[in-house]
């Protein structure tokens, strides 16, 4: 599997948050590219707001409220990455885009 995304800050977790839909949930490619995903910046040795992106499921919403997280919900879009991959199956090469940038995966 290869993903990148551009993001600054952003970027590891939507390519960690990308490679965790895959291998651990089953996702393909473009499922785990087009997932909701979530953010959080330390600063200071303290953990600001949890920015959650539309479409999580409010009972993800409940459970991390239930553990006291201060979320900050926000739109789907480029704040939280523009990301592309492509992953190896079964001998076939999947790739995936992502609609946050109008992305689409062609191969020949």
């Amino acid at each position: 599997m290869a993903v990148g995304s551009p993001g600054a800050t952003r970027i590891i977790l939507a390519v960690t948050q990308i490679i965790m839909n895959a291998v651990d949930f089953g996702m393909s490619m473009d499922e785990a590219i087009e997932a909701p995903r979530l953010f959080n910046l330390v600063s200071g040795g303290k953990a600001n707001k949890l920015m959650i992106e539309a479409g999580v499921t409010d009972s993800a919403l409940d459970a991390l409220k239930l553990r006291g997280h201060d979320m900050d919900p926000r739109p789907k879009g480029l704040f939280f990455g523009g990301a592309q991959g492509i992953m190896l199956k079964d001998g076939k090469i999947i790739g995936g885009a992502d609609s946050r940038r109008n992305g689409v995966a062609v191969g020949y």
